[in-house]
């Protein structure tokens, strides 16, 4: 798998996962502050990675175009699950 495409579906995967747990957990529903809180947790993971794992441990080399792609699979992710849940809230 290309590098890009491994930080879009890494992003979108934890940008998700935030999203269900606060699908699960009761009385959570925060008036679309829950996709905002998602959003800001994929979009850091991406922003942690470059800066953190590549730029000042070494470990890695620190690309703009990575950060973009984190920040792509986040939005998509989001957007992703609001059409699905508008469609869902559309039926019940």
């Amino acid at each position: 798998m290309n590098d890009k495409a491994k930080h879009f579906w890494a992003s979108a995967a934890i940008t998700i996962v935030v999203l269900i747990i606060f699908a699960v957990i009761p009385h959570a529903y925060m008036w679309g502050y829950d996709k905002a809180i998602a959003l800001f947790c994929g979009v850091i993971a991406g922003v942690a990675k470059e800066l953190v794992w590549d730029k000042w441990w070494g470990r890695g080399v620190p690309e703009f175009n990575d950060f973009l792609f984190s920040l792509w699979g986040a939005f998509a992710a989001m957007f992703a699950w609001a059409i699905v849940e508008t469609i869902v809230l559309a039926i019940l």
